[in-house]
């Protein structure tokens, strides 16, 4: 009897030890996303967002196998976060670097250009200024014209430099504004994707919203997603949901507002009416529920994506509390089917 009580209470402390092992799992995931270092927001979502996934399956860990997996998973996401943190902030100085160097030769080239046509007025200057001393009126005419020609010279060379120096700054100009819109849209894209990601999705729902207007939402569910993360790697998973928002591109138009809502749910804005919506939704499973051929390696691969559709519409002037409450309650319930 002693026996059995001593087994049964180890029982009960490693059952213990097991519970309080997971949940210090939890909670130290839990905190790394909570407290990562927001450099790039489109990566940072993207590192939660892993981190919350992650955070999920601990509650299914039961093994020492399943936990050393999530150690090695974990440390991954660590590793790739740091890296791509990395990677960014290395491009950041380098275009800041490439910005200060081509200002400073601009700069110079000003500075130099300036120094020279300063010199040659002041040295046409005190030509003029000698030759007042002569009655020769001959010799003050062939001065006064020599003057005005370098003075014309230098003139026209300083409007070409000129010239020269706005065109340079508009290109360092649009070359800015081309890395700040590329920036910006790195910020609203889904690295893995392709599509919006959920921020810039949220920000476009609210202008809706805010201006009254009726749309409908699309929700698309992978439901198979989880599960071919499991036997795929990541690259491929990458190229099969890329050519599904492209699929998807192709059958609503380039200018459709397609975004990741989740890790495994995509969403769709329409300007159409729920009936129109219903239509096309049918056609969007039909046309997604289907195999996807990615390269790897030089090597075909091939897998199948299952989705399953719900849509969310918005009348117009209607409550936007109650659109925002159907969305979410339709999105947890796809997931939870």
């Amino acid at each position: 009897m002693i026996s059995i009580r001593q087994s049964m209470s180890d029982l009960e402390r490693l059952a213990d030890l097991q519970k309080t092992t997971a949940s210090c799992y939890q909670q130290a995931i839990r905190a790394s996303a909570e407290y990562a270092v927001d450099l790039n927001p489109g990566q940072t979502a993207e590192f939660r967002q892993h981190l919350l996934a992650l955070q999920q399956t601990v509650e299914k860990a039961e093994a020492a196998e399943h936990f050393q997996a999530l150690q090695s998973s974990f440390r991954g996401e660590l590793r790739e976060y740091r890296d791509r943190s990395r990677e960014w902030l290395e491009k950041t100085r380098a275009d800041l670097k490439a910005a200060a160097e081509a200002m400073q030769v601009l700069a110079q080239n000003v500075a130099s250009n300036g120094a020279d046509h300063g010199q040659q007025l002041k040295d046409d200057l005190r030509r003029l200024v000698s030759i007042t001393d002569t009655s020769d009126l001959g010799k003050i005419r062939t001065a006064v014209r020599e003057t005005a020609l370098s003075i014309t010279r230098s003139f026209e060379n300083m409007q070409r430099e000129t010239q020269l120096l706005v065109v340079q700054l508009n290109d360092e100009i649009r070359s800015l504004h081309r890395e700040m819109n590329n920036e910006r849209k790195a910020l609203y894209t889904d690295p893995v994707s392709g599509a919006w990601n959920r921020d810039k999705i949220n920000l476009r729902m609210e202008e809706l919203l805010t201006r009254g207007e009726g749309f409908s939402v699309v929700i698309l569910w992978i439901s198979n997603l989880k599960r071919l993360e499991c036997s795929c790697s990541p690259l491929v998973i990458e190229g099969a949901l890329k050519a599904m928002v492209k699929r998807l591109a192709g059958l609503l138009g380039t200018d459709a507002t397609v975004g990741r809502w989740s890790h495994d749910e995509f969403i769709v804005l329409l300007d159409l009416a729920p009936s129109a919506t219903t239509t096309l939704c049918a056609e969007m499973a039909q046309a997604l529920s289907s195999r996807y051929s990615v390269q790897e390696n030089g090597i075909a691969q091939h897998l199948t994506l299952r989705l399953a559709t719900a849509i969310a519409d918005h009348p117009p002037a209607s409550n936007p509390e109650k659109f925002r409450a159907k969305l979410q309650l339709l999105a947890g319930a796809m997931q939870g089917s």
